[in-house]
């Protein structure tokens, strides 16, 4: 911290990653969010400031007296977290443009620059993926090339504001592709490395004077302004992708509009594709809030299946809360698709 001592107060005072499919040009990739770490305290450049009084009497008059005012400026922790959000991906050998995705979070209490690296030569792997690019997501949460930003070092390096919850945090893209003659259950990683573009990597407790946000100083906090965490894909002979779509059923009143009291449709179909064999298939769907599930709705194959959990395949607000759950076992590549159908209400209270 900068302290200094003044007679006048100066003014002062602003997150499941599923396998994704490549469809048409357009990677689609769903990513979960996990909890963001925060800002540290308060804001780099704060004024901190205090002044002590004291009251006195003398031969019955009452004084008043002030000490001079103290002034601390808070300086800039930069800190960064790394988080991976995408878990295990199923490739084939070879594959290309296979994606990651990661959280790279200003844990901090400044605005700072990060330059991002990847680094796929790393231990504890049968073999390293072949990075292709390193992209920005435009905030959907979707990898798409088409509004997503290919990432170019010290270019467009994310600038994130730890002060502020909607711009600390930067989801970004990894892609990568998988080298032939792999055999099954072969694992690769690959790691994201975000590092301060001010400070590079310190060792914890390093200060750089007169650098940091409003000229404080810059000091580096517990991660020593860079972090990293890693990804990892896996081979897999069998891959098992969903596609799911909605209907609204016709209504004698207001046809296929989806007004309140209207009933949807959601099909799920399961497709299983390679020589080898997807093991415990089990597929899950939470009920979307403002609907209400159908009893008897849920079916596999044209077959209906009971909403409690018994001797067949399906289950309601059993094995999932508010969902269904349908049991698939194992099923072998190139076997027919399944298709699971349910029915909801949208809620018309």
């Amino acid at each position: 911290m900068s302290s200094t001592t003044q007679p006048v107060i100066p003014n002062r005072y602003r997150i499941l990653t599923r396998s994704l499919e490549f469809l048409s040009a357009l990677f689609v990739l769903s990513v979960w969010m996990v909890g963001e770490a925060g800002a540290v305290g308060v804001a780099a450049g704060t004024q901190i400031q205090n002044q002590a009084s004291a009251s006195y009497d003398v031969g019955g008059i009452s004084f008043t007296t002030t000490s001079g005012i103290n002034i601390v400026t808070v300086d800039e922790i930069i800190d960064v977290q790394v988080t991976l959000q995408s878990t295990s991906v199923p490739v084939n050998s070879p594959d290309t443009n296979q994606v990651l995705a990661y959280l790279v979070t200003n844990t901090g209490n400044g605005t700072e620059d990060f330059e991002l690296s990847v680094t796929n030569l790393l231990s504890g792997d049968q073999f390293d993926p072949v990075l292709v690019s390193i992209w920005l997501d435009d905030g959907d949460g979707l990898f798409n090339p088409l509004l997503d930003t290919l990432y170019v070092v010290n270019a467009n390096d994310p600038i994130l504001d730890a002060n502020d919850p909607a711009n600390d945090s930067a989801l970004i893209f990894v892609l990568n592709d998988i080298p032939g003659a792999l055999t099954d259950a072969n694992v690769g990683f690959s790691q994201l490395v975000a590092t301060s573009v001010e400070m590079g990597s310190q060792v914890p407790g390093f200060t750089s004077v007169g650098t940091g946000d409003g000229g404080t100083d810059a000091v580096a906090g517990t991660s020593g302004a860079q972090d990293q965490d890693q990804g990892s894909y896996v081979v897999s002979s069998v891959l098992v992708s969903l596609v799911k779509t909605v209907t609204v059923l016709s209504d004698a009143i207001f046809g296929t509009q989806p007004v309140p009291g209207a009933t949807l449709r959601y099909e799920i179909t399961v497709s299983v594709t390679g020589s080898g064999t997807a093991q415990n298939v089990v597929i899950s769907d939470a009920i979307p809030a403002g609907t209400i599930y159908q009893g008897g709705s849920l079916v596999l194959n044209g077959g209906g299946l009971s909403d409690s959990v018994d001797a067949d395949a399906g289950d309601f607000n059993s094995s999932l809360a508010d969902g269904i759950t349908v049991d698939l076992g194992d099923v072998a590549g190139g076997a027919l698709d399944n298709i699971v159908t349910f029915d909801v209400l949208i809620d018309p209270n």
